[in-house]
C-alpha cells in the first residue's frame, strides 16, 4: 500500500483549515501585525526592508511576507485578509505532513504513512499553527523538506552522483529557505536533526563528506542575497544590527523577547499540546523496539527539545520541529500497543481516557457559549458537540471490538479532524468580535482620507490600521504626540488605557475618547476632529476627558 498522495494531504488540510482560514479574522499579536508589514510592503513598494508604521522592522525575513503577496497578487490587491496572512502556514502544515507520510512509507509501509499525517494533522499544537497566520509553521515545513532531501541522499545509491548532488541542492535550498523565513534556526535545526539521528542511528560514517563546505555556504548564501540587495537599497545600519543581532541570537541568550522561560518549560506543555496523542506516546516508544528507526526519531525529537529548551525565550511553537517525530513513533508502535504484556494494563487505561477527550471537548465547547466566554447563540456549539459526542461513542465501540488497530486509529483520528475543523470553522470566528476592532474601517473613513493614518500611541497596535485600511503611525510619547496635534496632522490615536490615563488634562481635553475591549486589553480610541459620535462604536464608554 503506497502512502498518501500529496493531492490527498491538501485535500485533508483545506477540510481541517479552510474555514478557520476563511472565516476567522486577524487577531493580535502576530497574525495582524504580520500581515500588516505585508500590506506596508506592498503599498511602499519596498520588498526587500520592511516596514512597520513608516519605519524598519527588522524582527523577521521576508519569506513569508512575500508568500503573503501570492493571493492577493492574483487579484490585483494590496489588502492581506485572513487567507493571503494564513497561506504560508497552509503550505508549511502541508509540507511537514507530506514529509511524514513519505519517510513512513519509505521506512514502514503505506499504512504507517497514513498514520503518521492523521496523528500530526491532529495533534493540538500543530492544528492551531496551521490555522495560525505566523511564521512557524511555515518554518517548520521547509526544515521537514530540507530534512527529507538529507535522508534522500543517504537512501540514493552511491553510484547515482547526479541524484545524490541533487538531494542535497535541494536540502541545503530549503535550508536557506527556512533562514529566510526565520533566521538561523532553519538551518541548526534540519542539521542538527540529520547529524544526530545519524549517529544515533550508527551512521556516522554517512557524516564524513565533503558537501559540508559547499552546502553550508549555498544555504547562507540565500539570506545573504536578500540582505545585500537590502543594504543596496539603502537599509540603515540599525536594520542590520537588530538582523543579524538580538533578532537572531537574543531569546538563546537574553529575556528581550519576553518570552524568558526555565529549562523545564518543555517539559510541562509539550504534553498538553500534543494531545490527544501524548496518551499514547509512551507506550508505542516501547512497542517499537530497540531498533534503529527509534533511536533515530528519539535523537529527532530529543535533539529540538534539548536544543530550545537551551534558549533562554519558549514558546511553545519553537519545538514544533519535534512534532514529526512524535508522531512517526505513535504510528509506527500502534499495531503493536496490543502485544506488550507489561504495560498493556497502563496503555488500556490512557486508552479509554484518551477515547473520552472528545467528549471531554464537546461538553467544554457548550459550555463556553453557554457561560458567555464566546459570543454568539448556544447552537453555535453543537456541531463541535456532536463531533466530539458521537465520534467518543464510535471510537469506544471499535476499541471494545477490534482493540488497537487501523480502524480504531482512522475513527479515532478522524472524530478530531471533525471536531477541530468544526472549532476552526465555528467557534473560533465567533470570536471576532471580541479579538479585532471590526468598527475601525467605517469610523476612519468618516474621518480620514485613504492616506491619512491613524496614530498610535507608545504601542505597535497594528490591528487597528489594518482593520482601519489605513496607515499606521507610531508616536512614542506625549511630546510627539503634542508636536503632531500642534502641526494638525492627528485625527485619531488608539492607547492603551493606561497610557491614555497619564496624558496631561490638556491633551485629552481636545478628542472625544471611548473605550473599547479588544481581548483582554482595554483601548481608547481617540478622535482630534470635533466628531461628538464616538460613542456610537460597539461596546464603547465614553473615556472624560478629565480623570
Amino acid at each position: 500500500m503506497r502512502g498518501p498522495s500529496l493531492i490527498s494531504i491538501v485535500a485533508l488540510a483545506l477540510a481541517l483549515w479552510a474555514g478557520e482560514h476563511a472565516l476567522r479574522g486577524l487577531w493580535e499579536p502576530d497574525e495582524a501585525r504580520y500581515a500588516y508589514v505585508a500590506e506596508e510592503m506592498a503599498r511602499d513598494g519596498t520588498w526587500f526592508v520592511m516596514h512597520l508604521h513608516g519605519e524598519p522592522y527588522p524582527d523577521k525575513p521576508p519569506l513569508m511576507f512575500w508568500l503573503m503577496r501570492i493571493v492577493p497578487g492574483m487579484t490585483g490587491s494590496d489588502e492581506i485578509g485572513p487567507v493571503a496572512a494564513r497561506f504560508p502556514s497552509l503550505l508549511g502544515a502541508v509540507a511537514s505532513l507530506w514529509v511524514v507520510g513519505r519517510l513512513l512509507a519509505r521506512w514502514i509501509d503505506g499504512r504507517a504513512a497514513w498514520r503518521g499525517v492523521l496523528v500530526l494533522a491532529t495533534s493540538h499544537l500543530f492544528w492551531k499553527q496551521g490555522g495560525w497566520g505566523q511564521i512557524d509553521m511555515l518554518l517548520c515545513g521547509l526544515e521537514m523538506l530540507g530534512l527529507y532531501c538529507f535522508f534522500g541522499y543517504d537512501a540514493a545509491s552511491v553510484d547515482s552522483r547526479r541524484t545524490r548532488f541533487a538531494w542535497l541542492l535541494g536540502a541545503y535550498t530549503f535550508a536557506g529557505l527556512a533562514v529566510l523565513a526565520k533566521g538561523p534556526v532553519g538551518l541548526i535545526v534540519p542539521l542538527g536533526i540529520y547529524v544526530t539521528s545519524a549517529l544515533a542511528a550508527g551512521e556516522g560514517r554517512r557524516l564524513r563528506a565533503w558537501h559540508w563546505c559547499w552546502g553550508i555556504l549555498l544555504a547562507v548564501a540565500i539570506p545573504g542575497a536578500w540582505l545585500a540587495i537590502a543594504w543596496w537599497q539603502g537599509a540603515p545600519h540599525e536594520y542590520f544590527e537588530a538582523m543579524l543581532g538580538v533578532k537572531s541570537f537574543g531569546r538563546a541568550i537574553d529575556d528581550a523577547s519576553g518570552h524568558g522561560r526555565p529549562p523545564y518549560y518543555y517539559l510541562l506543555h509539550f504534553p498538553m499540546e500534543f494531545l490527544p496523542w501524548t496518551l499514547f506516546l509512551p507506550s508505542a516508544w516501547f512497542a517499537m523496539g530497540a531498533g534503529t528507526l527509534r533511536r533515530r526519531l528519539t535523537a529527532w525529537a530529543l535533539f529540538v527539545f534539548a536544543l530550545f529548551s537551551l534558549f533562554h525565550g519558549k514558546r511553545q511553537l519553537y519545538i514544533l520541529g519535534m512534532y514529526p517525530a512524535a508522531a512517526m513513533i505513535v504510528a509506527v508502535g500502534w499495531p503493536r500497543l496490543g502485544s506488550m504484556v507489561r504495560l498493556r494494563g497502563v496503555t488500556r487505561a490512557a486508552t479509554w481516557f484518551a477515547l473520552l477527550l472528545p467528549g471531554i471537548v464537546a461538553v467544554a465547547a457548550l459550555a463556553a457559549v453557554l457561560h458567555h466566554d464566546l459570543p454568539g447563540h448556544p447552537a453555535i456549539a453543537l456541531p463541535t458537540a456532536a463531533a466530539g459526542s458521537v465520534g467518543c461513542w464510535l471510537s469506544s465501540r471499535a476499541f471494545r471490538r477490534e482493540g488497537w488497530n487501523d480502524i480504531l486509529l482512522r475513527i479515532y483520528a478522524g472524530t478530531w479532524l471533525v471536531l477541530l475543523a468544526t472549532v476552526g470553522a465555528i467557534l473560533l470566528p465567533a470570536g471576532n468580535a471580541i479579538k479585532a476592532p471590526l468598527f475601525a474601517e467605517e469610523r476612519a473613513a468618516r474621518l480620514t482620507a485613504p492616506d491619512e493614518p491613524i496614530h498610535l500611541l507608545r504601542e505597535q497596535l497594528a490591528i487597528v490600521p489594518l482593520y482601519a485600511k489605513r496607515p499606521g503611525r507610531l508616536l512614542r510619547d506625549e511630546t510627539e504626540l503634542s508636536r503632531a496635534l500642534d502641526a494638525g496632522t492627528v485625527r485619531i490615536v488608539v492607547a492603551h488605557m493606561r497610557d491614555w490615563e497619564k496624558l496631561p488634562e490638556t491633551l485629552r481635553a481636545h478628542a472625544q475618547a471611548v473605550s473599547f475591549k479588544m481581548g483582554s486589553k482595554s483601548l481608547v480610541w481617540a478622535e482630534f476632529s470635533g466628531s461628538t459620535s464616538t460613542s456610537a462604536l460597539p461596546g464603547a464608554i465614553e473615556v472624560s476627558p478629565a480623570k
